[in-house]
């Protein structure tokens, strides 16, 4: 299972690897509502 909740995908290169992101904190940033479907 693949979930899309970050607003831009971490995309993986031919060798495997993946950039870090330059954002704050983590360097990611989570799409609400697509993790509002995942909450109990």
């Amino acid at each position: 299972m693949k979930a899309r909740i970050l607003d831009e995908p971490m995309v993986m290169d031919s060798s495997g690897h993946v950039a870090v992101p330059e954002g704050p904190g983590l360097g990611v940033s989570i799409d609400e509502d697509a993790l509002r479907k995942y909450t109990i």
